[in-house]
Parts: structure tokens; C-alpha cells; sequence
């Protein structure tokens, strides 16, 4: 059967700070993740709190997921590395669910770069390839050439069904639009990273 095709949301604004509109009931969460929320919404005083907070949400990610995964989405949009890196690995092994890809695909839609770029880095480590069309055209259509850097790299790492007709098709149009890239595209760094997706590409191939 085919794989189903995915569709950004119309971007919206801020939940908490990273470009998304989302609602939370606060009242059934645990109290260390709810007071994390609430300190979020709030704003933390100081980078290190903004990370401890950070940790905070991402330690309930598998077992409240639909609390924990848009808030790490939105936490993106603070753009403080240290942050983000503990988002995106939270965000890479949440629980496979219709409302974890939403929450991402928001986070590549949202009117934050920081944000576009981290949940492209995401999705790419869950390694779903029914992305392909998304990152393919965050690639094609970002004037940022540190989120087309991401979608580059999510390309090259998503696992192709290679033994299914449906999964050999993508897996070559994936390699295809990599090496259009890596020949084509106008920035160096993109470019760069297309080359990096193509060895992990054919690595898995």
C-alpha cells in the first residue's frame, strides 16, 4: 500500500516561544512536569534554568507524551544548543504516535527558524522515510540554509524499506533529489551536507 503523505499545518504562533499554537490541561499532569510547564510559560530567568527545565519535560516524554512532546518543540525556539540537543533526543525516541508527528511537523512549519531546523533534525533520527516529501520541500523552499542543512541530513539518515517496491521507490528518489543538491544548490554548506547525506544514503542502500 502506499505511504501515507504527510502535510505541513498552516503555520501559527507561540505556544510558549517557538512559533506554535497548542493547549495543554495542566491539572492531570504530574507536579515536577506540570511546574516545569508553568516555569516554561513563565520564562526562565537564565540559560542553565531554561536547561534543567528543559530535562525536566524530557524526562516524561515516554510516559506523558502528549504533554512532554509539543512543549520540547516549542523549547527549540530558545535556540540554546545545550537545550535543543536534549529536545531532539527526547523528541527522536518519543512514542510513535499520530500526535508526535503532528507536533513535529508543526515545529517544521512554525515561524521560527530555530525550531524548523531542530524538528527537521528530529524527524530525522526517528528514521521514518513517509517524511521524505517534507524534508525534500523544507529543502526547496526554506531561505535558510541552516534548515535546508537539516532536511538534507534527515534525508540521507531515514530508513528505506529497500525490499518493498514502495520503499525502493522512495529510497531512490531520495538519493536522486541528494545528488540534484549536491550538484545544484546555490550554498556551499548545503552542498556539503548533501554529500554527508549521500554516504549515509548509501550506506543504508
Amino acid at each position: 500500500s502506499r505511504p501515507p503523505c504527510h502535510r505541513l499545518p498552516t503555520p501559527s504562533m507561540s505556544g510558549i516561544n517557538g512559533g506554535l499554537s497548542y493547549s495543554l490541561d495542566l491539572a492531570p499532569l504530574p507536579a515536577p512536569l506540570r511546574l516545569a510547564i508553568e516555569s516554561l510559560d513563565a520564562r526562565p530567568s537564565n540559560p542553565s534554568e531554561l536547561v534543567e527545565l528543559t530535562q525536566s519535560v524530557a524526562e516524561y516524554t515516554a510516559s506523558h507524551p502528549h504533554a512532554a512532546v509539543p512543549v520540547l518543540v516549542d523549547i527549540l525556539g530558545f535556540n540554546n544548543n545545550i537545550a535543543a540537543a536534549t529536545a531532539v533526543a527526547a523528541l527522536a525516541s518519543a512514542p510513535a504516535s499520530p500526535a508526535t508527528l503532528a507536533a513535529l511537523l508543526s515545529g517544521v512549519s512554525a515561524f521560527n527558524y530555530a525550531v524548523n531546523a531542530y524538528s527537521l533534525r528530529a524527524l530525522g533520527l526517528r528514521k521514518d522515510p513517509t517524511i521524505l516529501p517534507i524534508c525534500a520541500q523544507a529543502v526547496t523552499s526554506s531561505p535558510i540554509p541552516n534548515v535546508r542543512r537539516a532536511a538534507v541530513a534527515a534525508i540521507g539518515s531515514l530508513d528505506y524499506p529497500w525490499a518493498a517496491p514502495e520503499g525502493q521507490r522512495a529510497g531512490k528518489e531520495a538519493g536522486e533529489r541528494l545528488v540534484a543538491w549536491l550538484k545544484g544548490e546555490r550554498d556551499w554548506t548545503v552542498r556539503y551536507a548533501a554529500a554527508a547525506a549521500l554516504e549515509a544514503w548509501a550506506a543504508g542502500a
